[in-house]
């Protein structure tokens, strides 16, 4: 046998051999066991919610608890530490807040109330941001959008938060400060990008956090199980409160949100349709720096498989008819326009609208009609859209959320 060969036998990959199992009783084992147990409940508890009876509701439900595990163990374990924080895309589950803009990526750093922070932000490539702070009730203590900073001539923005007032680009820290957020847009999908961040606690430069023992570990996995069994139910109050107090299929007046951002006015109704039914949403072009429309799943507000399904359309994806409005087709199959917002194929769900930096608040007008006459409900020279535009409209998609959220 030749010298490669023998390289190449030594080098075929190696099978998988699990040891023995045995009976464990230590700190580290009794957390894993609790932990699982709790999985086990949330998933049975989620699926017990009213609404969700529907076999693809069901298995969207434990889709969304999944990507809700991948943000709790993110936030509980792997950012739960304070003094040495560090920013965590929490849209790459899929999951982030509820009803997560798709324009948006979502960093969330780990912060506490006594303590300061530098944080350093290449806003090259970004249309635009807000920056705030939460309590552990979600509280919002501000957004704040790139003009309210100076911006370096390379483009690089560091703030200082908390201890004393120091510049311009300083932020108070609240006592009961928890969550440094922030909310990146990318408004065209052809330029802007995912934005380089930096946080450091000041005082804790190069310093080492302590590794982390059982005890520890078992309280974080704690916190990951109650995040499973309390967080997704907060999102149901949006369908409660605001979009069930109005008639399906149809959208209600624009409003703010406690825990939303400052500068974004919400909309949301809850669309019902066959397969062979469209809801046409129809609405003057807002006065704003940024609009956009989703299609998302109820209660959960999560979203409806980005990358192989049309589910967002912002100002820049959309056309716009002669008479400046704008006018969406929400619908399970292609209706052969631009401006389709897929469902997914669910039964019900949400249909949801930011303006966003807007000086007009227009409420959107809906009708639902056969998909077969679609054509006929738009005016005249709506242009068609064929196949291979839609194909190549998923491309576009799919190749930029690979390269902003890393899809």
């Amino acid at each position: 046998m030749s010298a490669k060969s023998s390289d190449q036998k030594e080098h075929q990959a190696v099978q998988p051999s699990p040891p023995q199992l045995k009976e464990l009783t230590g700190p580290a084992a009794q957390a894993w066991s609790t932990f699982c147990r709790r999985l086990e409940r949330a998933g049975q508890l989620i699926l017990s919610k009213e609404g969700v009876e529907d076999p693809l509701l069901q298995a969207e439900t434990l889709r969304f608890l999944t990507r809700e595990l991948q943000a709790a163990m993110q936030w509980e374990i792997e950012n739960a530490d304070p003094d040495h924080p560090h920013f965590f895309y929490s849209d790459f589950s899929a999951s982030g807040p509820p009803g997560p803009n798709l324009d948006n990526s979502y960093l969330w750093a780990r912060v506490r109330g006594d303590a300061a922070y530098r944080v350093v932000i290449d806003t090259k490539e970004i249309f635009d941001l807000l920056i705030g702070i939460t309590d552990e009730k979600w509280t919002n203590y501000g957004d704040f959008p790139l003009s309210q900073f100076e911006v370096g001539a390379d483009g690089t923005l560091e703030i200082l938060v908390g201890g004393e007032r120091r510049g311009m680009n300083w932020l108070e820290m609240p006592p009961d400060g928890t969550l440094l957020a922030i909310r990146s847009y990318a408004f065209d999908w052809q330029r802007h990008a995912l934005p380089y961040v930096y946080i450091e606690r000041i005082g804790a430069e190069g310093q080492r956090p302590a590794p982390i023992d059982p005890e520890t570990l078992a309280r974080r996995l704690e916190a990951t199980a109650s995040w499973l069994e309390t967080r997704p139910y907060q999102y149901p109050v949006f369908q409660e409160r605001h979009m069930d107090r109005f008639p399906v299929n149809t959208l209600p007046p624009p409003v703010e949100i406690p825990g939303g951002g400052g500068p974004i006015k919400y909309g949301f109704g809850r669309f019902r349709l066959q397969d062979d039914e469209a809801l046409i949403v129809e609405f003057e072009c807002p006065n704003a720096r940024y609009w956009t429309v989703h299609t998302y799943t109820v209660p959960w507000y999560s979203q409806i498989d980005v990358l192989n399904r049309i589910t967002s359309l912002n100002a820049k994806q959309t056309h716009i008819d002669e008479d400046r409005k704008v006018r969406i087709v929400v619908a399970a199959n292609d209706p052969g326009v631009q401006n389709w917002l897929d469902t997914g194929g669910l039964p019900t769900g949400s249909v949801f609208y930011r303006w966003i930096w807007s000086e007009d608040t227009p409420v959107p007008r809906t009708k639902v009609i056969p998909l077969a006459e679609v054509r006929a409900h738009l005016p005249p020279r709506t242009p068609a859209f064929d196949p291979a535009q839609r194909a190549e409209q998923l491309r576009l998609r799919r190749q930029h959320l690979a390269r902003r959220l890393r899809y």
